[in-house]
């Protein structure tokens, strides 16, 4: 596991563990510590997503959703508007897959199937269902990945690319999602994991070339999984 992800796994343990004791002492002592909270919950929702708009390696489609879902409820909570939770759970997660679905080369696999491609860009999705692609290109220039309610296996061993930083975009929602990176390069992890979580389980050796290309792995993670991985 690399360290970056160690170390925010560690800061979201201390986190939910000081979480814990607060909730424990306001409901012993019935001291209402969360009604703040209950009224202003939507702004985590908010600033995630302006958070990925305004990022340079951020997913600005996800971040789009993730500003008008928090906006939604935020003026919900306030009494702007009258729905509850889940009246725009659905509607929000068939937002979500409406703007993928429009994004150029997306790819909605309703079967289990492997293919080898070559493609300089990725812009791949799947729900409920799952896919396995192997890719090749000589200037690769990264691209998305997203998978909701299944799962997605991309081998990119065999990889090249002319650009120094290739940014790959990774969004697991209630599903999986393992990829097998370029061999040789330097991979730099980031994201977000939300009841979900992000693995480097490479064991093989992992020598950086010389001059080699930096691969930045951006992710979002939530009620899932996603991981690099020697090979599928």
């Amino acid at each position: 596991m690399s360290k970056p992800i160690s170390n925010q796994r560690n800061l979201i343990a201390i986190i939910l563990i000081v979480f814990a004791g607060v909730l424990f002492v306001n409901n012993v002592m019935d001291l209402n510590l969360f009604n703040f909270f209950r009224n202003w919950w939507p702004l985590v929702i908010i600033v995630l997503g302006l958070s990925h708009m305004l990022s340079a390696h951020g997913n600005k489609k996800m971040g789009l959703v993730f500003l008008i879902v928090g906006i939604i409820f935020q003026l919900s909570t306030l009494n702007r508007l009258n729905f509850t939770f889940f009246d725009l759970f659905w509607p929000a997660i068939l937002l979500i897959i409406g703007i993928n679905l429009l994004s150029r080369n997306s790819s909605f696999n309703k079967t289990s199937r492997q293919t080898v491609m070559e493609s300089d860009y990725l812009d791949l999705f799947t729900i409920f269902s799952s896919a396995k692609n192997s890719y090749s290109s000589t200037d690769f220039k990264g691209g998305n990945l997203t998978a909701m309610f299944g799962g997605m296996e991309v081998d990119l061993s065999n990889i090249q690319t002319k650009e120094k930083e290739v940014t790959l975009h990774i969004t697991a929602m209630f599903g999986g999602i393992d990829v097998v990176p370029p061999k040789g390069w330097k991979i730099i992890t980031r994201g977000t994991p939300l009841f979900g979580g992000f693995d480097d389980d490479r064991k093989k050796d992992l020598t950086v070339l010389p001059d080699a290309p930096v691969l930045y792995v951006h992710y979002f993670v939530m009620f899932g999984g996603a991981s690099l991985v020697d090979t599928l």
